[in-house]
């Protein structure tokens, strides 16, 4: 958008719901605000001179005592599209959710992360779409839950075959202590094997 890091920041954080950033022929959409525990999430979309959504997802910012460590990877993204509609031809990360239809050049992404109770666990599920030729061998699976106490949980798988042009379902199961009906902060990510990243941010409720 041709901001820097810390001037996005500056300008999001004085945004309200339903509030618009212009700049560069990109508009930034601010849909909700969610208030944790000690993190605040942006709901973001951002949109393309034709009014095309091109990207959509939240922003994790740590509260006044943290907020050095500010927002989540959505932010470089919005700038590094800003980059990308300058002319640069850059490979994105793409943080998005399971109703965009966006082809980027990435190998694979995360499109969806939900949490199901399974006797004393929790089952989480995720999507991944991959949109090159070739089988792609994912060398790193992993997702980390967050509570709203900032308790963390996670899992990790060290090796995954997905086929490419396929949407396929893997499951993973996790355990911990987790509440039913409560919201929690997933943080999926995905790498492969030749060296393509994804990731997902996003809120979740237990059901």
């Amino acid at each position: 958008m041709g901001l820097s890091e810390k001037e996005l920041q500056e300008n999001i954080q004085k945004m309200s719901p339903g509030d618009k950033l212009i700049c560069n022929k990109l508009t930034l959409h601010l849909t909700s605000i969610k208030e944790f525990h000690q993190e605040t999430m942006y709901v973001l979309k951002l949109f393309d001179v034709n009014k095309k959504c091109i990207r959509n997802g939240p922003a994790i910012l740590t509260k006044p005592k943290k907020q050095r460590r500010a927002f989540s990877t959505f932010i470089a993204t919005i700038i590094l599209v800003g980059i990308s509609v300058a002319g640069s031809a850059i490979i994105l990360p793409l943080l998005t959710s399971s109703t965009d239809t966006i082809n980027q050049n990435t190998a694979c992404y995360l499109v969806n992360v939900k949490l199901y109770k399974i006797t004393s666990a929790f089952q989480a599920y995720f999507i991944a779409n991959l949109q090159n030729s070739g089988n792609i061998y994912v060398t790193d699976v992993s997702i980390t839950f967050a509570d709203d106490l900032n308790a963390k949980y996670g899992f990790y798988e060290n090796s995954l075959t997905l086929l490419p042009g396929t949407s396929l379902v893997k499951n993973q199961t996790f355990a911990g202590t987790i509440t039913k009906g409560n919201s929690y902060i997933v943080d999926a990510n995905i790498i492969a094997e030749d060296g393509s990243k994804a990731s997902c941010i996003q809120v979740v409720t237990a059901r």
